[in-house]
């Protein structure tokens, strides 16, 4: 036991991140790519560039 915590419980409160919602995906199974999740893509290539200069000429000067 570590000080002060019960075996097999998580440093992280309930109240900090409720990650339950991870156990009902099915981790084991695969699917191939649709159209759909290439959509972000073009979203991706025009706000990349953009956040990376403001972050060259505003914050990190």
């Amino acid at each position: 036991m570590i000080a002060g915590r019960a075996e097999g419980s998580s440093h992280f409160s309930s109240k900090m991140v409720d990650l339950k919602w991870l156990d009902r995906i099915p981790w084991d199974e695969e699917s191939y790519p649709a159209y759909q999740d290439f959509a972000v893509l073009p979203l991706l290539a025009i706000f990349f560039p953009f956040v990376r200069f403001f972050f060259d000429r505003f914050i990190f000067e």
